[in-house]
């Protein structure tokens, strides 16, 4: 490692998110193995890149790292860590007073500002700022927002020290300022392990490390109530709202290595402390943290609330006789089943009604005469989904538009939302597809912003798999037989000459698919091994299903796994993939982040939510370009198709949001659709083999689905109807 000291001549770069930032840096020192005189002009400024948040023009900064050689942008520094000085030379406190630190002051009026009163200005502007007004320009009021700026710019950089000290990153040091200001360090100082609670992507792990660099012992009671909460948050992963207190116990002292009689009693204190409830009305033992406990009870009286008969419901008024009339033409223009009639009909007359039903049953054609009868009678509406590709195939069935629930909400990070019992959204009916995918969390804010007396309709496929995140919605709202559920049973003509479709509703119960030997959309490849599968995939989407059924790899195959690592989990598989369909090629740029190298040309997909970006979990698109941009990596990636094209640049830190997307898991593809659906089935992935695993994965696939693998690892899958248990009290809360 080596040490540059310098003051910041321009910030080129600096993401705002993470802090990864490219500056010019004027050097003030010959520590950087003499490649710079005693003199400096703009030619001699060295390129300096890392995680710098804080850092702007005229800040005097020891920076240490290594230096780097791009082939491109030549010798760069790239940085560890730095360390922040006040200006004392008239040098840096004329590039300090003329940065963003303070606005409205300007070049020209900070070096009249060291003209008049040179090094000692400091001491001025900290005990005697009035004298100030002697500048022509400078008011008595301009003079006390210069001392306020210097103050803290000041406190700021104090603040930087000590939390860098305490071994913060320059990124962490920057959100944990913003959080606590001046008091940042003393926050720190007497509980760090509250960061895991109030900072945004800091989490106990990280905490931990921080409060051993201070000298907190290994049984702090802060620390263990930090390891507690962990164990519930980390439950969320698992779809569980809260554990049992023997699996609590238990989960806690694992990750905290302390005597378990230590937990419990901590856990007994957050009780009565009120961070944690006890909640004997769900189950006897169940432990939840507070937040999680009110966000399921909150939602459960949300639900109640809007069923209740209401003065505003919008459809009141609207005859029962002109409802009936309008479904007698449905049904002779479309030929509606009954079942369906009786859906549309629920929708209309109830404020909370439930649609499920598995592929081929109609769902579509009853969303579709439910909005034309909806446009009929002048109601309005809207349509939702829980992802982008799950919105987008609603808006493609329904030829309306549709809207991800995030993106109707407003809803931002933090379970935020525009839109809430305050401000609720102006339509006479909500209608949300894939409701299998909504969490509490997500679920709870929607409900929040249905206006009191509109309708909500809610679709589903409820032999899915559940939602990613924390919570089993709509079972727990279907099976609390508190609202008016209508299941469609009816497999129409055209779905029957499907066998995807045939076979998931034997899969469904519990029975072997058929596999037929010709005019067929429906295989099994029968292989040995997990290597074996892993090989057939690789052919099956490179070769053969593209030269035997003509469908393009790129834009037409998913493949989709149970597990993420063995060798045929999705991990495997992606840079398999990857090396066949997309290999490396000179002139192909390309860059390394993580385990993953992403190469122009990929396929990759969004992972989490990007409003400013205007892309969603779940988008898939195209690594277009991969350029350098004033010595920083971006990257270009096209989402959407036709017209509807997007591109989207990420930073080098922002790659964390994307990942190959060649392969996906079964949880990732809830709510797409796919002309072709490879999916391996193999002994190895015992853990997942689950019958609404395997019914959510098949039921993607429109054209074509092919299995790979081994047909004992299949009818494992068929005989697993137990789905991983989620601890959830939402049923029992609607029951009451």
């Amino acid at each position: 490692m080596e040490t540059v000291s310098g003051i910041v001549a321009r910030v080129t770069y600096q993401n705002s998110e993470n802090g990864y930032s490219v500056m010019k840096v004027e050097p003030t020192s010959s520590t950087q193995s003499n490649l710079f005189d005693k003199e400096h002009d703009s030619e001699e400024r060295i390129t300096v890149t890392g995680n710098l948040a804080l850092l702007k023009a005229g800040d005097v900064v020891d920076f240490t790292g290594e230096w780097t050689n791009h082939a491109k942008y030549g010798t760069q520094f790239t940085v560890d860590s730095f360390h922040i000085h006040s200006p004392t030379t008239k040098i840096g406190l004329t590039k300090f007073l003329a940065s963003d630190h303070f606005k409205g002051i300007g070049e020209k009026l900070a070096q009249e500002l060291i003209d008049t009163f040179g090094e000692s200005l400091p001491q001025v502007i900290e005990h005697d700022h009035h004298k100030l007004t002697a500048i022509r320009g400078i008011t008595r009021q301009k003079s006390e927002i210069i001392k306020e700026a210097w103050e803290k710019a000041k406190d700021t950089r104090e603040q930087n020290i000590l939390l860098q000290g305490m071994g913060l990153t320059p990124n962490l040091t920057h959100k944990v300022i913003d959080m606590y200001g001046a008091k940042a360090a003393e926050k720190i100082t007497e509980n760090p392990y509250q960061l895991a609670q109030d900072v945004w992507g800091v989490g106990f792990k990280r905490a931990d490390e921080i409060g051993k660099n201070i000298g907190f012992t290994h049984d702090h009671a802060y620390r263990i109530s930090a390891g507690i909460s962990y164990s519930l948050i980390k439950a969320l992963d698992d779809g569980h709202m809260f554990l049992p207190f023997e699996e609590l116990t238990n989960q806690a002292q694992q990750i905290l290595s302390v005597d378990l009689v230590k937990v419990e009693g901590q856990i007994q204190a957050m009780l009565t402390n009120g961070v944690l409830v006890l909640d004997r009305d769900v189950s006897y033992n169940a432990i939840y943290l507070k937040a999680f406990h009110k966000a399921e009870d909150e939602l459960a009286t949300l639900l109640q609330k809007l069923d209740e008969p209401h003065d505003d419901d919008p459809f009141a008024k609207v005859p029962l006789k002109e409802i009936s009339g309008l479904l007698e033409s449905a049904v002779t223009d479309t030929a509606l089943s009954s079942e369906q009639a009786m859906a549309v009909k629920t929708a209309l007359t109830n404020p909370v009604s439930i649609l499920t039903g598995g592929p081929g049953t109609g769902k579509s054609t009853t969303l579709n005469t439910l909005i034309k009868i909806l446009e009929e009678v002048g109601k309005s509406y809207v349509l939702t989904a829980p992802t982008g590709r799950a919105a987008k195939r609603l808006a493609e069935i329904s030829d309306r538009t549709s809207y991800t629930v995030h993106r109707l909400l407003k809803l931002q990070p933090g379970e935020v939302a525009a839109f809430n019992a305050e401000d609720p959204l102006k339509y006479d009916i909500v209608i949300v597809d894939e409701v299998s995918m909504l969490d509490t969390f997500v679920m709870k804010a929607l409900i929040a912003a249905v206006k009191p007396g509109s309708h909500i309709f809610l679709v589903g496929d409820a032999d899915q798999l559940p939602s990613v995140q924390a919570g089993n919605v709509l079972s727990d709202i279907i099976h609390s037989k508190r609202f008016p559920v209508v299941t469609l049973t009816q497999v129409f003509r055209q779905a029957q000459e499907s066998d995807i479709i045939m076979n998931a509703h034997r899969i469904k119960e519990g029975m072997g698919p058929e596999f037929k030997t010709e005019n067929t959309d429906f295989y099994f490849i029968e292989v040995d091994t997990v290597e074996d599968a892993r090989a057939s995939i690789v052919d099956l989407v490179s070769n053969r299903i593209p030269t035997e059924f003509g469908f393009n790899p790129y834009e037409d195959i998913q493949v989709l796994a149970p597990l993420y690592k063995t060798p045929a989990g999705v991990s495997q598989l992606n840079i398999d993939l990857q090396q066949t369909l997309n290999p490396k090629k000179r002139g192909k740029n390309e860059i390394p982040f993580g385990y993953t190298m992403f190469r122009e040309g990929d396929r990759v997909m969004q992972l989490k939510n990007n409003y400013e970006k205007d892309v969603f979990n779940g988008d898939v698109g195209i690594v277009r370009d991969i350029s350098v941009f004033d010595g920083s990596p971006e990257v270009s990636v096209s989402f959407g198709s036709g017209y509807q094209v997007h591109t989207v640049k990420y930073a080098r830190e922002e790659l964390m949001e994307l990942t190959l997307a060649y392969a996906a898991s079964v949880h990732k593809s809830q709510g797409s659709e796919y002309p072709v659906v490879v999916m391996p089935m193999v002994t190895s992935h015992y853990i997942m083999l689950q019958r609404n695993l395997l019914y959510t994965g098949i039921t993607r696939a429109k054209n074509l689905v092919m299995l790979v693998g081994q047909k004992k690892a299949l009818y494992m899958a068929l005989k697993n109807d137990t789905p991983m248990k989620r601890y959830s009290g939402l049923k029992k809360r609607l029951e009451r």
